[in-house]
């Protein structure tokens, strides 16, 4: 390897971690532009250093010497950013937060191999691919109707309204009750229900108020959270 090819691969790893990471920027995740980069970045150099050991190891030792295997640093750096990427992914009640941004970071990582071991097609083909995951398919997933779920808890007085009641109000909405508890407290003399929700993909914000509000005209309903 000569200087200008050292240069061509971090030079290309500098862009690809650049443009990933600054659509990761764009979304407010908390690992952007500089996360995204510096991990790129350090695969490319990691791969360099690897291939240049392996190298250096044939000029001094010959062909019946022992050489280092490039691909055993390449596995442990993959291993490796499964631990940053684990940072990134946050759950928050029943959302989960953050699994594109480690799939990201792992997937810079690659695109680093490739570009530090020189195999510059692999990755920039991987790179447009990149591009049309995380530009080009939320202009199509906005077509598709997913699921979507919520889990909602109503408190009401005991020998108010039924459970049945409150549960068939719920189905007229177009959810679906994916399971439902009951918790008694005799103490209080007060039932608390929760509800396991899914719907097709709609207006979260105005569905939530909707259901609160319906739920709240039920006799006995003292609290209502939507989650």
């Amino acid at each position: 390897m000569d200087h200008w090819d050292i240069l061509l691969r971090i030079g290309s790893a500098v862009v690809a971690g650049t443009v990933l990471g600054i659509e990761r920027e764009a979304h407010g995740r908390a690992a952007g532009l500089r996360t995204t980069l510096l991990v790129c970045l350090a695969s490319t150099l990691a791969m360099i250093l690897s291939q240049g050991f392996y190298f250096e190891s044939i000029h001094q030792g010959g062909t019946n010497g022992w050489h280092p295997d490039p691909a055993r640093l390449a596995a442990g750096i993959l291993t490796g950013i499964g631990f940053l990427g684990g940072g990134a992914i946050i759950r928050q009640g029943n959302m989960v937060h953050g699994v594109t941004t480690a799939a990201v970071l792992w997937f810079v990582t690659v695109l680093g191999l490739c570009f530090g071991s020189g195999n510059f097609l692999l990755g920039w083909i991987g790179f447009g691919c990149a591009l049309f995951s995380l530009f080009g398919l939320p202009l199509i997933e906005k077509l598709v109707r997913n699921d979507s779920y919520a889990e909602l808890y109503i408190t009401l007085k005991e020998g108010t309204s039924t459970n049945d009641q409150i549960r068939k109000a719920i189905l007229k909405e177009g959810l679906r009750v994916k399971g439902m508890e009951i918790e008694f407290r005799v103490v209080d003399q007060i039932r608390i229900l929760h509800f396991s929700l899914k719907f097709k993909r709609m207006d979260a914000v105005e569905l939530s108020q909707r259901m609160i509000q319906k739920v709240s005209q039920f006799d006995g309903v003292t609290h209502v959270k939507w989650e």
